[in-house]
Order: C-alpha cells, then sequence, then structure tokens
C-alpha cells in the first residue's frame, strides 16, 4: 500500500510539474515513474530489504492513480471552461468511463479466474501503455 501511494503521489506531482502537453509526454512521465520503481526494486538488497514484484507491480498502479488523479483535475477544470456545454461534456466523459470501468471489471474477472490474480493485474498494467499510444496517434490523426 505504500509503494502504491507514493508512486501515486509521484505520478501527480510530475504530471503538475512537467506539465505534458502530448499524450507522448504522460507516457514519457508514466515510464519514468516505472523505471524508477524498477529501480528502487532492484537496489531493495543494499538496505536489507527484500526485492518483490508486487511492490513494483504497485508502484506501476500507483503512478497510473496518480496521473487518474491528475485527469480528474484537468476534466473539472476544462468543464469550467465551456460552461454552455458543461452539462453535455461532463454526462458524456462519464458515460463512456464508467461504460469502459465496468467492462474492464467484467474482462478481468473472467481472466483472474483464467490465470490468477497477479496476471491479470500484470498484464492490466502492460496494457495501460499501448492504449495511451493509440489514443494518441488517433487525436494525432484527427487534427
Amino acid at each position: 500500500m505504500l509503494h502504491f501511494a507514493g508512486f501515486a503521489g509521484l505520478g501527480f506531482l510530475l504530471g503538475i510539474c512537467l506539465a505534458p502537453r502530448t499524450w507522448k509526454g504522460v507516457v514519457a512521465i508514466w515510464l519514468l515513474c516505472v523505471a524508477y520503481g524498477a529501480f528502487d526494486e532492484l537496489t531493495q538488497p543494499l538496505v536489507g530489504r527484500d526485492r518483490e514484484l508486487t511492490d513494483w507491480i504497485a508502484d506501476c498502479f500507483g503512478a497510473g492513480m496518480g496521473f487518474y488523479m491528475l485527469h480528474n483535475t484537468l476534466q473539472t477544470n476544462a468543464t469550467q471552461m465551456a460552461p454552455t456545454r458543461r452539462g453535455t461534456a461532463v454526462a458524456l466523459f462519464a458515460g463512456i468511463f464508467f461504460l469502459g470501468q465496468s467492462g474492464g471489471v467484467a474482462v478481468a474477472g473472467q481472466l483472474a479466474q483464467a490465470i490468477g490474480t497477479a496476471w491479470t493485474l500484470t498484464a492490466s498494467a502492460l496494457a495501460v501503455l499501448p492504449v495511451g499510444i493509440g489514443f494518441a496517434l488517433g487525436r494525432r490523426a484527427a487534427r
């Protein structure tokens, strides 16, 4: 839990400090957090602790959670920028967001039964990167 919370704070603060303007920047910051988490785990024996894959996975999820919190903050600010369209924008965002979450939970539940929870969480953490890249490429093509 401490790894998750620590890296959530790190992801949130790096997102604010470095202010990425594109999804490439967001992915770069997330990869920086993931690499730092790996370095943290690799150096654990130097301070008398054990290396644990689950700690690194918690680091990755924590960094993602930090970006999620930052996204919510930015979403709130975005809805304040266009008051005439606020209701529609928030309803559309919330609807798509919650549909995506419920679909993800249904798929992850079946996957956890088939291959186990640890592998499901690892696969989910690794799936974040290509989804972000695909989204960024889609936005670029739309422009």
